[in-house]
């Protein structure tokens, strides 16, 4: 509704610093900041841009008799030193502060998605980098580029942390199991969930934030617990002098009901949170709830799958050396 009737309700702010006092009541420097605002007022998502400029150009053109001829900066320092002593004005605190050296464009801005913001924040840098502005020191600030800063930290140390979590479980599984492959099998169950997460945000459009962020950690955390145990009880099952199939169809009679259980319970308090009226919070409880049961499925049917593949191949490999020994 405001974007509708008003203007953007994300922001942005370019910062104009220059070296002396009142640099800003000279035309050059305000032809600078008026070059930069009139590249991002066209800009595509832009929807309100204002600055000093504005002012002094309302005021010039008031002075002439409201000819549209004179909406133009003033081509003098004392007209311009003039205008603002009359102007007078607190709305000019927020663009300019008193020594006139440090002046600030706030653009409005429509677009919401850290992508289209972020490619929005580069256009502009490429044509501050291409104009003359020798003398001024510009910089692109505000809240879309601390969100955009923010968005990128998460992912970052999004992928630091799963990168992290993944070798140290991998380290406790190998010493837990004594076996580099069982160790790796470990984390076929307890990435599937994970991977298949991403896919769905992708798909449904859900920003990864602070709230999302945390799932795949949470979601590792709590799917190696049934694999610990599903595993273990394999090992046991396999001291006995089975084959495979017969030890994960042991495992699955054994284990599969508590670890269905136990899925089927987080699945139903994380899926709680879906009403919510507070959307992160039911992202965050949806996407939980999707990981139980996928977890659930990587444990229950991917994890024997490919141990299965493994014991085929373990039993062909005994049927050739029979075969070779006859």
């Amino acid at each position: 509704m405001v974007e509708s009737n008003l203007a953007g309700v994300a922001s942005l702010d370019i910062s104009f610093k220059a070296q002396h006092l009142d640099e800003f009541k000279a035309p050059r420097y305000l032809q600078v900041v008026d070059q930069v605002q009139q590249f991002v007022s066209k800009l595509e998502g832009v929807d309100k841009t204002i600055s000093l400029v504005d002012f002094l150009k309302d005021m010039h053109q008031s002075f002439h008799n409201e000819n549209p001829l004179f909406y133009a900066i003033p081509d003098s320092t004392q007209f311009i030193s003039q205008y603002l002593l009359l102007y007078d004005s607190d709305d000019t605190e927020d663009y300019i502060n008193s020594d006139y050296d440090h002046a600030r464009l706030a653009v409005r801005i429509s677009v919401h998605g850290t992508q289209q913001q972020q490619a929005l924040i580069g256009r502009i840098q490429e044509m501050i980098d291409q104009i003359d502005h020798k003398g001024l020191e510009i910089r692109i600030t505000g809240d879309a580029v601390e969100l955009v800063s923010v968005v990128d930290a998460i992912v970052e140390s999004q992928l630091y942390s799963l990168a992290l979590a993944t070798i140290v479980i991998c380290i406790i599984m190998f010493l837990a199991f004594r076996s580099v492959s069982v160790a790796a099998l470990s984390m076929l169950p307890n990435l599937f969930p994970i991977i298949l997460n991403f896919g769905i945000m992708g798909v449904l459009n859900i920003p990864l934030d602070t709230g999302t962020a945390l799932i795949a950690a949470v979601a590792l955390g709590i799917s190696v617990d049934d694999t610990i145990h599903f595993l273990s009880e394999y090992q046991h099952q396999r001291a006995r002098g089975i084959t495979t199939r017969e030890a994960l169809a042991s495992v699955i009679r054994i284990k599969g009901r508590a670890i269905i259980s136990s899925s089927l319970i987080l699945c139903i308090g994380f899926g709680v949170d879906v009403f919510s009226r507070f959307i992160p919070v039911i992202n965050f409880g949806l996407l939980c709830a999707i990981i139980m049961i996928t977890a659930l499925i990587g444990d229950l049917v991917l994890l024997p799958a490919v141990m299965l593949s493994g014991g085929r191949r373990e039993k062909v490999q005994l049927d050739q050396n029979k075969s070779a020994g006859s």
